[in-house]
This record gives structure tokens, sequence and C-alpha cells, in this order.
């Protein structure tokens, strides 16, 4: 899962690739979780498009709309876990994407 989001940070990056990878655990309402955020400083996702990168679009194979984070997402839905993309600069998605994804902690 994780080489894949790191793969297109980089595959996505415009000149020298920055990829900046924080963890932390949080609680949230309905538990513990182990939050992973994979940042980039590529061209960014617009916030209409944020939530189809993790569709399945057929066998068509789009210019970033391969299989890749929708079977990420598919397995960390298995896992009983979150995934989402947002803007690393909150209202300006050209500075780049943060990807986060939350995994049920096990203590």
């Amino acid at each position: 899962m994780f080489s894949n989001i790191i793969g297109n940070a980089i595959k996505h990056s415009t000149g020298p690739p920055v990829v900046n990878i924080a963890l932390s655990k949080v609680t949230m309402p309905d538990g513990a979780y182990c939050r992973v955020t994979v940042e980039d400083t590529g061209p960014g996702i617009p916030d209409e498009r944020k939530q189809k990168v993790f569709e399945r679009i057929g066998k068509m194979r789009m210019e970033g709309k391969g299989l890749g984070l929708y079977l990420v997402k598919t397995l960390i839905d298995d896992y009983h876990g979150r995934i989402w993309v947002e803007d690393r600069v909150p209202g300006d998605y050209a500075k780049g994407v943060r990807v986060v994804v939350l995994l049920p902690s096990m203590g």
C-alpha cells in the first residue's frame, strides 16, 4: 500500500521529488488509529478529483487513474481503515498532496 502511495508521489513530482512521511497515533470516537501521512510537492489534485482517484475506471488506464489507488483503498477498507487525499497546503491544491491513511491500532 505505502509503496504505491510513495511511488505516486515520486512519479507525479515536478522537479526533484520531495516526499515527507509522518507517523502518529490518534484517538477517534470509534477507537485508536495509526495515522500515516505522505506529502509531496507535485502538481496536486483539484478538489473535484480528490475522491475519484480511489475509483476503478473499468479496464481503461488513463493518466493518473490506474488501479493502484483503487487497490490501496480496497486493502485499507479490508483492514477497517480510512484513506483520503487533501491539499498539502490547505486551500492551495497546486502545492502538492497529502495522502492520509488511518489504520486501526492494536494497542
